[in-house]
C-alpha cells in the first residue's frame, strides 16, 4: 500500500523535453529558442538533452513527428464522424476559429519549421510529410477529389497566414464559404 504523501512517477526526461520543445518551438518560433531553454523549462541540464537527441535538428524532427501524429489522428476523426463532405469541411475549419479565438493559435508549425529551418532535412521531411497527409485526409473528405482537394488546401493555409498576420475572424469563415462551394464545382 502507498502512502498518501508518496509522489508521483516522475515524467521521463525525454517526455519533458518534447513537451517543453514543443510549447516553446510552436508558442516562440524554433530559430527563437534555444536547447539551453528547452533545457531548463523541462528541468534536465543541456547534456540531459544532448543525451536524448543528437542535435536541435532532431529535437525539431521530432517535435514535428508528434505535431504530425496530433494532425493525422484529428483530420482521421473528422473523415469519420462528419457525415457529408460540407461538415468535414466546417470542421476543419472551426477548430481553427476556435484556436484563434481562444488565443491558442501561433500558426502552423510546419509552415513556421518550413521557414525557419529549410535547411533541415529532418525537419523537412516531416514538413513534406505533413502536406501529403492533409492533401490525402481532405481528398477523403471531399470524395477523393484531388484538384479540388489542393484547392481547399490553399484556402485553409491562406486562412491560417491571414490570421498570423492580423486578418478579421471573418477570413476563416470566408475561406470555408469558398471551400463549400469548391464541392458544388464540376470537375
Amino acid at each position: 500500500m502507498t502512502s498518501p504523501t508518496a509522489t508521483a512517477p516522475r515524467v521521463p526526461a525525454r517526455d519533458r523535453l518534447l513537451r517543453a520543445a514543443s510549447e516553446l518551438f510552436y508558442e516562440d518560433g524554433i530559430n527563437a529558442t534555444g536547447v539551453e531553454r528547452v533545457a531548463s523549462q523541462a528541468q534536465v541540464t543541456k547534456a540531459t538533452l544532448y543525451n536524448n537527441f543528437r542535435s536541435k535538428d532532431e529535437l525539431i524532427a521530432e517535435y514535428l513527428s508528434l505535431g504530425l501524429t496530433a494532425a493525422t489522428a484529428w483530420m482521421e476523426q473528422i473523415n469519420r464522424d462528419e457525415p457529408t463532405p460540407q461538415r468535414r469541411l466546417s470542421a476543419m475549419f472551426e477548430q481553427l476559429a476556435d484556436d484563434v479565438r481562444l488565443g491558442r493559435f501561433h500558426g502552423c508549425p510546419f509552415a513556421s519549421a518550413a521557414v525557419e529551418v529549410p535547411q533541415s532535412k529532418a525537419a523537412m521531411v516531416q514538413v513534406r510529410k505533413h502536406r501529403a497527409m492533409q492533401l490525402e485526409q481532405i481528398s477523403q473528405m471531399v470524395g477523393g477529389e484531388e484538384s479540388k482537394a489542393e484547392l481547399i488546401l490553399a484556402l485553409y493555409d491562406g486562412a491560417m497566414i491571414a490570421m498570423k498576420s492580423g486578418a478579421g475572424a471573418d477570413t476563416i469563415g470566408r475561406a470555408r464559404d469558398a471551400s463549400i462551394q469548391l464541392l458544388d464545382t464540376p470537375r
